[in-house]
């Protein structure tokens, strides 16, 4: 079962690009594209190369929209409706991908697309991430005070609580909500950035979270998130990648490059930058991180 051409035709409805778009920059006959989406004819791997390049996504991910996944996860796969199949397919391919930068970017722009489709005129900057999380996901959010909750984890600064499954913590219980620590909100922010960086944070989690369902028995309850660094491990690994996927959600970079178009070249951070940051919602450091992800000049001092 090949899923290529639903694929192909919802980047190019994201894009705003008709086949004919998509067949110059992949500098295929528009014709044998066509065949293509339409399942006719399996395009050669040097062509999969170029209609990925053309469309600024991985290989990996056309892989897997041709169907090379495990028999197991294919059956999992065969959704009445084609829009939940795509959304699976675009996590998978961002767990098992080579490229996980361009992916990331990719997740968040098919995220932003999905709520668009929701809200439609409401859409704006910056993002209503706790409105994206309830419309998306279903998720809730609540904020907690966590030194008042027994969470079996004390080590650094948890700001971010992801529960997908049932959990008890002391008398309380929980279960399909993102929880946001009161605590660690108050000391670190005066307003309300970081906890929304959390919540975007958290969007990532849950993302990874609906393909662990289906690819691991290996599942836990309790997605934790710190505030501050730990070492590098397989662990902090996906922390950083859940940062990129925050910073590219409430910033992304088609925006922010349009909005950084009214702004003298190298930007100025200090004397701009709070203009900016207040127009996505986000902290200056997140801001700033986000600027030299996309390679953005910038003066700090």
């Amino acid at each position: 079962m090949t899923y290529l051409g639903p694929f192909v035709l919802q980047l190019l409805s994201q894009k705003r690009w008709k086949r004919k778009d998509l067949a110059e920059k992949a500098k295929i006959n528009e014709s044998t594209l066509s065949r293509y989406l339409s399942g006719d004819r399996t395009p050669p791997e040097q062509e999969i190369q170029r209609i990925a390049s053309a469309l600024g996504v991985s290989e990996e991910l056309f892989a897997v929209a041709q169907g090379q996944i495990p028999t197991r996860l294919r059956r999992i796969l065969c959704y009445d409706n084609p829009h939940e199949t795509l959304s699976v397919l675009t996590r998978l391919a961002v767990r098992q991908s080579k490229n996980i930068d361009n992916d990331i970017e990719e997740l968040s722009r098919s995220v932003l697309f999905r709520y668009y489709n929701i809200v439609g005129k409401e859409f704006g900057y910056p993002v209503d991430i706790r409105d994206l999380l309830r419309r998306v996901y279903g998720l809730e959010v609540q904020e907690e005070s966590f030194s008042r909750l027994e969470l079996g984890r004390t080590i650094g600064e948890f700001c971010g609580l992801f529960i997908p499954g049932y959990t008890r913590m002391g008398e309380r219980h929980f279960s399909n909500v993102v929880l946001l620590n009161k605590d660690v909100l108050a000391k670190y922010s005066s307003g309300p950035e970081i906890g929304r960086f959390t919540l975007a944070h958290e969007a990532f989690h849950k993302e990874m979270w609906d393909s662990r369902e289906i690819l691991s028995s290996n599942r836990k309850n309790v997605v934790f998130c710190r505030i501050k660094h730990v070492e590098h491990n397989e662990e902090q690994k996906a922390e950083r990648q859940a940062n990129h996927f925050a910073g590219a959600l409430l910033m992304p970079a088609k925006s922010l490059r349009a909005a950084l178009d009214k702004y003298p070249k190298p930007f100025d951070l200090k004397q701009h930058g709070e203009e900016l940051r207040s127009l996505y919602g986000v902290t200056i450091s997140a801001l700033r991180v986000r600027l030299q992800r996309l390679r953005v000049g910038i003066i700090t001092t």
